[in-house]
């Protein structure tokens, strides 16, 4: 059922599994995701060479 009571409806912040620090920020994923694309171009030069 959509649009409880208010107070209703998950905890907010960690208790909810939404971190604002760590592995799991939207940056800390962006840089992963950088780096593994970095990591595919060092393979795939090396591949060649």
């Amino acid at each position: 059922m959509h649009g409880g009571a208010l107070g209703s409806g998950a905890p907010e912040g960690k208790r909810n599994g939404r971190y604002n620090g760590g592995m799991f920020t939207k940056d800390a994923i962006q840089d992963r995701r950088e780096l593994a694309g970095w990591l595919a171009l060092v393979r795939a030069t090396v591949k060649e060479v």
